[in-house]
């Protein structure tokens, strides 16, 4: 993987995310698209296996339906 690609992934997955992660990720899809696409959807898939929502009354609200949207919106891109 070179630095274009190492650098378009980290602008589309955050600079957060484990390079060594990407790398062989990238060594066995081939590709940065077929990355992103891949770590996106197990992020999707890993908010979609919990509660959408999560209220405790006076105290917390959590709801990630607006996070489930934006992976699906980035899906599209990709």
């Amino acid at each position: 993987m070179d630095t274009a690609v190492r650098e378009w992934l980290l602008s589309q997955l955050g600079r957060s995310t484990d390079l060594a992660d990407l790398t062989a990720r990238y060594t066995r899809l081939g590709t940065g698209r077929a990355v992103a696409i891949e770590v996106v959807r197990e992020r999707l898939a890993e908010l979609l296996s919990s509660p959408g929502s999560v209220s405790v009354s006076g105290v917390v609200s959590i709801n990630v339906s607006a996070n489930i949207a934006a992976y699906e919106r980035q899906l599209a891109e990709l």
